[in-house]
């Protein structure tokens, strides 16, 4: 069931009374995304003057968002690019949609999103002036491939926000534990356990919860890390993960972060999850307070 005063429904439901005033936070929630999923490049035109063109493109599989409510409710908020579908009929293989924004509509995106970038804030700047920078030149073959060249350095060197933030959002943060994030409940879990007392195995039964986001840049996950505690971790293939605990030990904490993202989670699954969590967690009797010294307040509501 879904609470009518949550962005999953005022939003998708293209309910929201007054646009300018929740504008912001939808650009927020879209910068998640956009930091956790999208890709922001530069393509060479198909057409016989070969010009460059600042390409944005955000992508999401029916797995995740059966009937693609979340991109087309985007889509339609902002009424930029376009949007294509792939179809699979292979039942291995999840459908997708497809935002793809051009040179025009991506720069007008940034305008709207750019400040509120963590990961990819500078990339898309510099995007924006090197394509500004080669507007009207013919991109030759050998002229490209130093340009990609130059775009994949960019990728690395300018992951980043436009100006040092002071904190995240819980808009942003919801928008990007939607794309690239895991909310685990997994609640009466069995294990077996070595007793040295009695020299035998027994059955433990355990919840586990926990937020985890993993990402290619460490630079969102040390930001979040900083605020919110947790680990930040290498994992094999070169990405990181930042983990953090929201079982019963951290009762006084999950709560309250719990609380924050809800409202802007608009992935359906993971806003059920956190309707899970929190159903536990009340339903939970320790009384232990944990994390007392986190500054969980700090990050704006919006």
């Amino acid at each position: 069931m879904v609470d009518k005063n949550d962005y999953i429904y005022r939003f998708i439901s293209g309910k929201l009374q007054d646009k300018r005033k929740h504008s912001e936070v939808i650009n927020k929630i879209l910068a998640g995304y956009i930091d956790s999923d999208g890709s922001i490049s530069l393509r060479r035109s198909d057409s016989k003057n070969r010009n460059i063109q600042i390409e944005v493109l955000l992508v999401q599989s029916a797995i995740n968002d059966p009937d693609f409510e979340v991109i087309r409710s985007f889509y339609k908020f902002y009424n930029l690019g376009f949007l294509t579908y792939k179809i699979s009929s292979n039942p291995k293989e999840s459908s997708q949609i497809l935002w793809r924004l051009g040179s025009s509509d991506s720069i007008k995106l940034f305008n709207l999103i750019g400040k509120h970038l963590v990961v990819k804030g500078k990339h898309f700047k510099f995007c924006i002036e090197r394509y500004t920078e080669l507007i009207g030149e013919e991109i030759t073959d050998v002229f490209w491939e130093d340009i990609k060249a130059e775009v994949n350095k960019s990728r690395e060197e300018n992951a980043g926000p436009l100006k040092i933030k002071k904190h995240p959002s819980w808009a942003w943060l919801a928008g990007y534990i939607a794309g690239d994030g895991h909310l685990c409940c997994r609640l009466n879990r069995s294990r077996k356990k070595f007793d040295k007392k009695v020299n035998k195995f027994y059955n433990m039964t355990y919840n586990e919860l926990y937020v985890c986001i993993v990402d290619k840049h460490r630079v969102a996950l040390d930001f979040i890390q900083i605020h919110l505690n947790g680990s930040v971790y290498e994992k094999k293939g070169g990405c990181f993960m930042w983990k953090r605990s929201l079982g019963k030990g951290h009762k006084s904490f999950s709560e309250n972060f719990l609380s924050k993202i809800k409202p802007y989670m608009l992935h359906p699954h993971k806003y059920e999850k956190i309707k899970r969590m929190q159903s536990y967690l009340g339903l939970a009797e320790t009384k232990q307070a944990g994390d007392r010294n986190i500054a969980i307040d700090s990050p704006a509501d919006i």
